[in-house]
């Protein structure tokens, strides 16, 4: 019977496994790196939509786009305060004086010069910070607060 020495072929395989997984990671951290350099680079907007207890909800741009606190565009108003959720549909109407309506007519709250964002109620339920336009204040307000109103 005749015996083989394997030795130097499971060496050969540990040595390949050992040192795989260690190039893997080297080649991917670069570019891991650079991605996330990229996006802090890029100036970032940050978020402008607030709870009452001052906890971020998301943030407006300057074109009406609204986008929630990760980030998810949730929909846009134009120029005349009509609003449009994510799938462009018209779900509601920000009049000239604040009063925020559903796409029905129904009045679910009101925002302020301010940016303060007020319930049906009339009590403060958020705020839009760095915003003068009425009618973004009242879309953020209907997208992100009156979700079902």
């Amino acid at each position: 019977m005749i015996i083989t020495n394997n030795n130097r072929l499971n060496l050969a395989k540990l040595v390949f496994l050992a040192v795989t997984p260690f190039l893997i990671l080297l080649c991917s951290f670069n570019q891991l790196y650079s991605a996330d350099r990229k996006e802090k680079d890029t100036g970032e907007e940050k978020n402008n939509v607030f709870t009452l207890y001052g906890l971020e909800l998301g943030k407006v741009d300057e074109d009406g786009f609204v986008y929630n606190k990760f980030g998810t565009l949730l929909g846009n108003v134009d120029e005349e305060g009509i609003v449009y959720n994510i799938s462009k549909v018209e779900i509601g109407k920000v009049k000239p004086d604040g009063s925020i309506m559903n796409q029905i007519g129904t009045r679910l709250g009101s925002v302020n010069e301010e940016g303060d964002i007020i319930n049906i109620s009339g009590r403060k339920i958020g705020s839009v910070k760095d915003v003068s336009n009425i009618f973004l204040v009242g879309g953020v307000a209907r997208l992100i607060f009156f979700k079902g109103g």
